[in-house]
Parts: C-alpha cells; structure tokens; sequence
C-alpha cells in the first residue's frame, strides 16, 4: 500500500512522459503501450501477430496458423519459446535508442512494464536473467539496458533477478552490419556461466531489449542450457523483421 502511494504521489509531481517523444502522457487507455507512449507515437507501434514463428518470434507476411520459420526447423534454439509483443521500428526503435544511447535509465520503467505485460501468464520462470554486456562495454555505457529491463519484469511477476550468473566472455564487435550466419558464428562461445548454481535445475526467462537475427539470445542460452537451466524463454520488446 505504501508503495502504491508513493508512486502516485511521484506521478503527480513527475507525471509521465512518452518513451519515444517525450510529451506527457493523459490518457489511461487499457493496454500495454498507453503507459509507454502518447497516442501519436502508439501509431507507429507494429504488434508481432500472428502467424508468426513461436520459437523465435518472427511474424511472417502470409496468413495462416503460427509454424516454425525455417531457420528454427533447420537449427531449433536452445530455447522453448520468445515473448515478443512489437516489431522494432517506429517510436519502440526511438525509446529503445534513448534507453541504450542517450543515458535515459528511467525508461526502464514504462518500457520494462510494457514487456512484463506481454508475457503470458502460462510462462513457468523461476528466475529472470538478462542478456549481459561484457564488462568493457558496460564500464563505456555506465549500465546494461537488458539489466534495466529485466528487473522491472522480475518485480512484475515476482521472479529472482539473477545478474551474476550469465555472464558476455567475448567483447564481439557491433554485428549490424553482418548478415545471420556471421553473427551466429561470431556469437558462438561469447557467453559463459562460471556460476551454475543459481541457473541449474532452474526454468529460465531470458531478457533482452530487441532480438535481431536470435544469434544474441541463441548463444546466451546455450550457455544457461550447458549450465544446466531446465528450460529457457526468451522475453524481448522487439523483433527485427
């Protein structure tokens, strides 16, 4: 109850704001991104619908049932499914670039609320994990965004947040300019869980901001899967298409 208070006397004195715009929110429309962004910025939001891959996420232009794509029939991931509730573009591609760029940490709030709203209630996580930086680049940005995230998503479904565990043993290059297979490849080996303790025997929801190519979440769960994690989600705002 206290809590509840004082977060509503903050928002009286703070009110919020758009993750991508900036202009204060006024409405209380009952979904997820109405407490993220203004009505404009909402408009340029694309939700990943169906049909779309149920491992990894990717929607697909033609209509019919969710399937497997055929990058997750050919090389299943090591994960059992990814929760992705937007495509990334539009004013979702602007708040995460504030996030990760512009040293905005507060949009961890609404952006990570937004994602915990769009896990389903069926997903069994004993903990939550974020995808890490290496430590060179985490001193260089002065926080991990995926860390930001994942511990307003632990709080939302009150899961541990283990951040020591997974850890990045490999500073890899920025991979936007490389195509899937390059990325995979250079991502193999990248992470490590020196401790297997926390994640052993544990079902594991694994947190990013955006999923790309999956080279990024492919890579970190096999480590959790070699670890011993029972089983690995992946929950991320958004999914290149």
């Amino acid at each position: 109850m206290l809590k509840e208070t004082i977060e509503a006397l903050a928002g009286l004195v703070w009110p919020p704001t758009c993750a991508a715009c900036g202009e204060r929110l006024v409405d209380t429309l009952p979904c997820p991104e109405s407490a993220a962004f203004c009505p404009v910025c909402r408009e340029t939001l694309v939700p990943v619908s169906s049909p779309r891959c149920p491992a990894c996420g990717l929607p697909f232009e033609s209509s019919g049932d969710d399937h497997l794509c055929g990058r997750c029939l050919s090389l299943p991931p090591p994960f059992r499914a990814a929760h992705i509730p937007l495509q990334y573009g539009g004013a979702l591609k602007t708040a995460v670039s504030r996030l990760k760029y512009r040293s905005a940490p507060w949009l961890q709030r609404p952006l990570g609320n937004l994602l915990a709203r769009a896990i389903p209630a069926t997903v069994e996580a004993d903990i939550v994990v974020p995808v890490p930086l290496h430590p060179r680049r985490l001193s260089r940005r002065g926080f991990n965004q995926s860390a930001l995230i994942a511990s307003v998503v632990a709080r939302s479904l009150g899961k541990p947040l283990v951040t020591g565990s997974l850890r990045r043993v490999v500073d890899t290059p920025p991979q936007a300019r490389h195509g899937r297979d390059e990325r995979l490849e250079a991502l193999t080996g990248a992470f490590a869980v020196p401790r297997p303790g926390p994640v052993e025997g544990r079902a594991v929801l694994l947190v990013d901001d955006v999923v790309t190519t999956t080279a990024t979440v492919r890579s970190a769960s096999r480590a959790l899967a070699d670890a011993g994690a029972l089983r690995i989600d992946i929950a991320a705002l958004a999914r290149a298409v």
